[in-house]
This record gives structure tokens, sequence and C-alpha cells, in this order.
């Protein structure tokens, strides 16, 4: 889940399909066919309408973004500062990035990723559709980077995950751009992490967005034409039928 998007959506995009079990075309059978697809653009990555990003791009962007570390408000209290004073006593090596990269800055460089990729539609996905660990990473990453639209969101978020209240609580000060009575440590912190995480320049993101409904039936329709493709005729016309498909604006 960690990294750049995966080798899958690269090959994909460059309108490229593995050729490892390409070599004769009739000897394929349908789950060759669809495990050669699936190195090419893994359609399972597509198989949701209800959210606006791609999960699987969504958990790779947050796969070091400790949440667990932030459920409770001691703990965050300690993780932040922690991570306050790494960035504190490192900083002439935060403007250096990506071209310097200092193993104990890692967190740093996580969290300074995610909160630039933040926008409204993530808030939205993380909120609804994740658990209680995306209210939990959706609010501290509105709080590192508030935006007013992310309110009525996280706002519905409180009410179905009352136990992270706090951090949600959080999160709508920092929106609001008001003191969070009960948390004003964790709310100085968070700002001071702010200023620090701004110094980190900002790296691409690749955020693919999801299917409707509409469109998701239509690609499930295409994988089967693309397999069919690839069985009577290889790469060639398997790229041929991909790139003439819905999937030429997914990948």
């Amino acid at each position: 889940m960690s990294g750049p998007v995966s080798s899958q959506a690269e090959d994909g995009q460059n309108g490229t399909l593995k050729a490892s079990r390409c070599t004769s075309t009739s000897r394929h059978s349908s789950a060759e066919v669809s495990s050669a697809l699936d190195a090419a653009f893994n359609p399972k990555e597509f198989c949701r309408c209800d959210v606006f990003y791609v999960e699987s791009d969504v958990l790779r962007l947050l796969h070091e973004v400790p949440y667990f570390r932030f459920m409770k408000p001691q703990a965050a209290l300690r993780f932040w500062t922690r991570l306050r004073d790494d960035g504190r006593e490192l900083a002439s090596l935060l403007w250096q990035f990506p071209l310097v990269k200092y193993e104990p800055l890692d967190t740093l460089y996580a969290c300074a990723k995610a909160a630039s990729a933040l926008d409204e539609e993530l808030v939205a996905d993380l909120s609804t559709h994740y658990s209680w660990q995306g209210v939990v990473e959706a609010s501290f990453l509105a709080a590192l980077r508030p935006h007013a639209a992310y309110a009525s969101h996280l706002r519905r978020a409180r009410d179905r995950m009352p136990h992270n209240g706090w951090i949600v609580d959080l999160a709508l000060s920092e929106v609001r751009g008001s003191a969070c009575e009960g948390h004003l440590e964790h709310q100085k912190v968070i700002r001071e992490l702010r200023e620090i995480i701004e110094r980190i320049p900002e790296q691409p993101t690749a955020l693919r967005r999801g299917p409707t409904a509409d469109e998701l039936l239509q690609l499930q329709a295409s994988t089967i034409a693309v397999a069919n493709a690839y069985r009577e005729g290889g790469v060639a016309q398997a790229k041929a039928v991909l790139d003439a498909s819905p999937w030429r604006d997914f990948l």
C-alpha cells in the first residue's frame, strides 16, 4: 500500500500489457487471461462506485500516516509533540526533500504529502467509507490543513463516531479558527506542526477518480471484451480494445 502508484496502474496508463504469458494465445485458460489482465490494469481496484477516489490509491497515500497514534488524546499529544520536536531539530533538511531524505522525518514527509492532497472529496470519502480510522485520518489532516468545505463532513462523522469526537472537534475548531476547549495544548502543537510541514516541498500525488455506478457497469463489460480480445489476438488486439474502451479514462 505504500509508495507511488503501483506498477499495475503505470503499465496500464502507458498502454502496455505485460507479455510474460502471451507467447501463444491458443493455450491460455480464462484464469490465465484474467491474471495477465490484472497485471496490466487491475480491474479489482475499480470495484466500488460509492467513493470519489480509488480506494487503493487512498490507502497507499495514508499508509505511513499512523492513525492508531491519534486514537486517544494523550497518546496523540505525545506523538505530535515528538513530530514537532523532530521537525524543529532537523528543520534545515525539510526544504531539501525529496532530494535529501532523512529517516527520522519519514512520518513528517508522509503527513505533509497526505495533507497536501486533502480536498473535500477525500475528506468525504475518509469520513464516510473508511470506518473510524478514516474519521481519525480525515480529522487529523483537516486540522493540519483546515478549510471551510470540510466542516459539514466532519460534523456528520462526529455523529457516527462519537468515540473519536475529540479529534473531530479539534479539526472543526481549526476550520473555524476558534479555541478547542479541553484540547488547547493539542491545538497549539497542531498549529506548530502545520508551520513545519509547510516547509516541505509538495510532492505529486496519484489519486485517481473512481467510477460512477454507470461507469462501473461499462468497465465491467469492457473487462470482458479486453479478456476476449487477449484470448483471440494476444497483446496487440487486447491493447487496441483497451485503448478504445472506457478504461482509457481511468488508467
